[in-house]
């Protein structure tokens, strides 16, 4: 293969050398025909529950579909506008506000769809994969030519005079087939963390519930209320902070230095408000905001140990506001938690913070391989 670099100048892509003609430039509407699904009558019971896949946006995530969370009926099919699109069929999302607005998704099997996606078959002389990652690829322009408006619209008319480039099918197929196999080991990379995530919750649910003991440490747990044994602060309005300091909100993500921090130290934070069910655990420097919740522990309690059990409990379940979740110091300090010793606090930690270092290492992969098919989606194609 040559080398294409974009950003020292207007080199090639990088190329299969047996497929060296020129590639052309064609519209979407040429090369395939795109159409819409429907929504068969919530209001007909006999309409759903059936035994064919029926598909909505949120599905549809730059990945090989294989099953759906919905299911109609025979009936449903014919007296909707809902229509059945074989395998291989590329759908893109047409509506959204947020990231699913432009979004790609090839078909593993035959499925019906609602109106919000696109279904785009290709003809005769097109490889559907060739065309699913070069749509992957060009994600953000889709995005960009969508309906002005109060919501920002794709649509088959938009979909169909968008213009691609194209080498012969020959070449085509060889470069689908590889970005095929690089797909095929996120996704085995996905299932090996997905895997450790599943046995860490395991583990943790036993762990923290006294079903799994160490030997040694047969000390009776208590009972105490999480303000006995934590001092619960929140954070600053996130427009006081300095140029260049980034704040961490209910979602998460944080600085790793800062020159003047509200807390330094090993803390648990989570959501005041928004994503309240997702704690998590940072030793060092951070600026909290007024979105966000954080601990200090007291010698009865190790952190990380705080951090595990915050991770079982259903903070939803504390939701204290009709519309967007919210949490309150008050309701927190009083909820109930059982604790061991913190020598058996110690070894529980221990155990589970080994299988968060693996997550760790094998997200860290992950990511490698993500960052090596973006190289290759910008490379391979003209």
């Amino acid at each position: 293969m040559a080398k294409h670099n974009k950003e020292v100048g207007n080199f090639p892509p990088l190329r299969f050398h047996k497929n060296n003609k020129e590639w052309v430039r064609k519209k979407i509407g040429e090369i395939s025909s795109i159409s819409s699904g429907g929504t068969p009558s919530r209001g007909k019971y006999e309409f759903w529950g059936g035994n064919i896949p029926w598909i909505t946006t949120s599905l549809i995530d730059f990945n090989e579909i294989q099953r759906a969370e919905e299911y109609i009926t025979k009936e449903g099919l014919n007296q909707s506008s809902a229509k059945l699109f074989p395998k291989g069929t590329i759908l893109m999302a047409m509506y959204g506000q947020g990231k699913t607005r432009g979004k790609v998704a090839i078909l593993g099997i035959e499925a019906t769809t609602n109106q919000a996606c696109a279904a785009i078959k290709v003809k005769q002389g097109m490889d559907a994969r060739f065309l699913y990652t070069y749509l992957e690829k060009e994600y953000d322009r889709i995005r960009n030519i969508a309906n002005d408006g109060g919501q920002q619209n794709l649509s088959a008319s938009l979909i169909k005079s968008y213009k691609i480039s194209l080498p012969n099918l020959n070449e085509q197929v060889k470069i689908s087939s590889f970005l095929l196999l690089i797909d095929r080991r996120i996704n085995t990379q996905i299932k090996i963390i997905e895997e450790l995530q599943s046995q860490k919750n395991s583990l943790s649910k036993k762990l923290l519930s006294c079903q799994v003991r160490f030997l040694e440490h047969i000390e009776k747990w208590k009972e105490v209320k999480i303000g006995d044994v934590v001092k619960i602060g929140s954070g600053k309005d996130y427009k006081h902070l300095a140029e260049g300091e980034v704040p961490v909100f209910g979602t998460g993500g944080y600085m790793t230095s800062v020159d003047s921090c509200l807390y330094e130290g090993e803390t648990v934070c989570i959501g005041r408000k928004g994503t309240i069910d997702k704690p998590f655990y940072y030793n060092g420097k951070i600026w909290t905001v007024d979105t966000l919740f954080f601990t200090h522990s007291y010698k009865s309690i190790l952190p990380r140990f705080l951090f595990y059990v915050f991770e079982q409990i259903n903070w939803l379940k504390f939701n204290e506001a009709s519309g967007v979740p919210s949490l309150s110091k008050s309701t927190i300090e009083k909820i109930a938690i059982k604790i061991p010793s913190v020598k058996e606090q110690q070894k529980i930690t221990t155990t589970l913070f080994a299988i968060d270092q693996k997550i760790d290492l094998e997200s860290k992969h992950l990511e490698l391989l993500k960052q090596q098919k973006r190289y290759f989606l910008q490379n391979l194609f003209i």
